[in-house]
């Protein structure tokens, strides 16, 4: 309603203005001279009127030019109206394609419930499992304990085999001493056997000579015509007596050293044949000892395992280790002194075999001799 009255305002403006050009105007026409009363009323009224108006016309700028700026403001906010009414169709638009859409409502609860749900089961589980592993402990640890109770057992039986190995390596070391002895006594008994032999044969050749010497005599002297068949007769079983003591004295002798001999060598072949069976008993106790340690390297090798499982000490370990050294270093030691027994069973059979051939020669020349 405000913009035809601006405009009204406007065109009177316009058709007031020519008037006012034309009033203004001083090169124009006019029927008056200036110089003329009349003319001197005529333009002070003009004047008057030309003041009043230029007054009316300047507060008609003025209010035309708040118009204007009314008009131009008006213009801004029906612009701005315009844009507001354009914004509402979109909005409006908008609101009825969001309306139309499937609206999706957040069910927060229901979720949270069943991660709560969730989580109290994982929970449940967690101390099954909890429970599940405190019995499992608790077994490992009943068998950590079982497995080191037969390990200390197996170490002390280790310890007891190992003393009782001792003390049969000290008496196959005094049995090995009481054969040197022997051995030595039977080189003596050797050269006394030769010395008497040696003896014995001169004896022998001695007696021989003085025999053939005496026939020799009785042979020569027989030419004569001396009656000497008593005295040869008496001579000869003199000597013939003399010769039967000395057989008999030698062969009592020989028999006694052969008795003594035979008794030696008999004692030396039970010895040996005592060392022999101490020799297998050891052979048995080595095997037995390595069967055994066999047995305790698995389960060594077994406690390692269940150590490492169960999260043991690396000391027990490393000490362990060191024992299944030390056993190894015992074991190989063991089987070198068993090697050396065997080398030395071999010497002494091979000494028995030697000696028993010498007493079959030595007999065998008895018997020789007692023949001739």
């Amino acid at each position: 309603m405000e913009t035809p009255v601006l405009i009204k305002a406007g065109e009177t403006f316009r058709r007031t203005s020519p008037v006012q050009t034309d009033l203004t105007c001083s090169d124009g026409p006019h029927l008056f001279r200036r110089t003329s009363p009349v003319q001197m009323e005529l333009t002070r009224v003009s004047e008057s009127v030309i003041m009043s108006s230029s007054n009316h016309f300047t507060e008609i700028k003025r209010d035309k030019d708040g118009m204007k700026e009314g008009n131009d403001q008006f213009l801004i906010v029906i612009s701005q109206v315009i844009q507001c009414e354009t914004e509402n169709k979109k909005l409006e638009e908008k609101l009825k394609i969001l309306k139309g859409r499937d609206v999706h409502t957040w069910n927060v609860d229901e979720i949270v419930r069943r991660a709560k749900e969730e989580l109290e089961q994982q929970l449940h589980a967690f101390l099954k499992d909890q429970e599940k592993l405190k019995e499992e402990l608790s077994v490992q640890m009943n068998e950590l304990e079982d497995t080191r109770r037969r390990y200390e057992e197996e170490k002390k039986k280790r310890s007891e085999e190992k003393n009782k190995f001792i003390t049969s390596k000290k008496a196959l070391e005094h049995e090995w001493l009481i054969i040197a002895d022997l051995m030595v006594e039977k080189r003596v008994l050797n050269n006394k056997l030769n010395f008497l032999r040696a003896g014995f044969n001169e004896e022998l050749k001695e007696l021989e000579s003085k025999v053939q010497n005496e026939k020799r005599v009785i042979s020569d002297t027989h030419k004569r015509s001396l009656d000497l068949e008593n005295i040869i007769k008496s001579l000869e079983a003199h000597y013939a007596a003399i010769a039967d003591r000395t057989k008999q004295e030698v062969d009592r002798l020989n028999r006694k050293k052969i008795d003594a001999l035979r008794q030696t060598s008999s004692q030396h072949e039970q010895k040996a044949h005592k060392i022999k069976g101490e020799m297998i008993l050891l052979r048995k106790s080595i095997t037995e000892l390595q069967t055994k340690l066999e047995v305790q390297q698995t389960k060594e090798k077994e406690l390692e395992i269940d150590l490492k499982q169960e999260g043991g000490d690396d000391a027990e370990i490393t000490g362990l280790e060191e024992e299944l050294k030390k056993k190894r270093d015992s074991l190989t030691l063991q089987v070198r002194e068993h090697q050396k027994l065997l080398n030395i069973k071999l010497g002494l059979d091979l000494e028995i075999a030697t000696y028993g051939g010498l007493l079959e020669n030595e007999e065998k020349g008895l018997k020789h001799i007692h023949t001739e």
